[in-house]
């Protein structure tokens, strides 16, 4: 089963998936980059929606608190879509016995610092 995450405060995945189109935004309500496709239509958008079985969402609070973790414990210096999906991934782990999850830090810490030129 394929589960993609979404912040709560733009579930942008699964308007895509469920709705097929983008969701509406003029800004983005959340600091997750990449998180929202900001009204590209969908055959501009690198996915295929079709491997996608479900869209969880996860809040601004456990993202925070689970990048924290993954910073300062784990020592993973990653971005802060990666803490998104190990937030769900922590949670899932939970509800699931004798099941693997895999999941895939995407990005670096290092280009939400405010050196990052994609970022002015």
């Amino acid at each position: 089963m394929v589960i993609a995450v979404d912040p709560e405060e733009c579930p942008s995945t699964y308007h895509l998936k469920w709705k097929h189109r983008p969701i509406e935004l003029v800004s983005l309500p959340h600091d997750v980059f990449g998180a929202a496709s900001f009204g590209l239509p969908l055959s501009k958008l690198n996915i295929d929606l079709s491997v996608i079985d479900a869209v969880a969402t996860v809040s601004r609070e456990e993202r925070e608190r689970t990048h924290k973790m993954l910073i300062e414990v784990e020592q993973k210096p990653v971005g802060r879509p990666s803490a998104l999906v190990m937030a769900y991934a922590l949670k899932l782990s939970q509800e699931v016995e004798n099941k693997n999850i895999l999941i895939c830090f995407s990005d670096p810490l290092w280009k939400y610092e405010d050196s990052y030129p994609y970022l002015k």
